[in-house]
């Protein structure tokens, strides 16, 4: 009989061990090669086998912090703790508000998460619209939006305004949770809801730093791209893309793109 075999139906008073376990540095087997008197061979299975099933619990593994971190920063208060740490929202209000045009005033927040753009309704000439799916962050909001501002749960694909409803449409740190054809749908919905310009703001990755590359690993976001690649991929939803810029924003870098509309 095989050792595995006693494994698999289990010693007396303990329990069954999983079969990758079972697999995983040794099989070993008995041969018997004269009675009384059994020979013992010991060998590996294979070095694929025991990459695989390693490669197989890193994935699971994987998986199952990322839910956990999902849904620790699904609570609004923590998510804001942790951005802050890692990214303040002053860096980019400044940038965007040294971006933003006198008559811009008609905002929509694509993407708006737990308010980091809400501040710029504090001048009551603008008006602030903030779109998000994530049901937790716009129960947040909706108790503390001033008469200037609103709120709606919407898919950024499915925005439900009338067309040029508004003079510039942002993209906050959206645009790395997206896809590159969901990034386009989403600037098509956009082109049609903006009337001036698209502001897209996001962080991008940046080769030859280890740590920023183990941030963007850690991102609930998988798309982190290139600053010349999300450049590139704003402009081909038929834009015309203005001199883009990097910035630092605590310990991310960032890219800014604006973009106006072929006419």
């Amino acid at each position: 009989m095989r050792l595995q075999d006693l494994l698999s139906s289990g010693l007396p008073g303990s329990k069954p061990e999983p079969k990758s376990l079972r697999r995983l540095f040794l099989d070993v087997s008995i041969v018997t090669a004269s009675f009384p008197k059994p020979a013992w061979r010991l060998y590996v299975r294979s070095v694929t086998d025991i990459a695989d099933i390693g490669a197989t619990w890193e994935m699971e593994l994987g998986a199952t912090l990322g839910r956990w971190r999902d849904r620790i920063l699904d609570y609004p208060p923590i998510f804001d703790f942790i951005r802050e740490l890692l990214d303040p929202s002053r860096n980019n209000i400044h940038q965007i508000q040294r971006d933003l045009k006198f008559d811009e005033t008609r905002i929509l927040d694509i993407g708006c998460g737990t308010g980091r753009l809400l501040v710029l309704a504090r001048d009551t000439s603008v008006s602030w619209v903030g779109i998000d799916v994530n049901r937790s962050f716009v129960s947040s909001l909706n108790s503390i939006l001033p008469e200037n501002a609103s709120l709606a749960l919407m898919s950024a694909d499915a925005m439900g305004f009338r067309d040029m409803s508004f003079d510039v449409a942002i993209m906050l740190d959206l645009t790395h949770h997206l896809s590159d054809r969901q990034v386009v749908t989403t600037l098509q919905h956009a082109k049609r809801l903006a009337h001036k310009r698209i502001l897209v703001v996001d962080p991008i990755y940046v080769a030859g730093n280890p740590f920023r590359k183990l941030l963007c690993k850690m991102d609930r976001g998988s798309h982190i791209r290139t600053a010349s690649e999300l450049t590139e991929l704003v402009g081909s939803a038929g834009s015309i893309v203005e001199q883009p810029s990097i910035f630092k924003s605590g310990l991310h870098m960032k890219c800014r793109v604006s973009i106006r509309f072929k006419p």
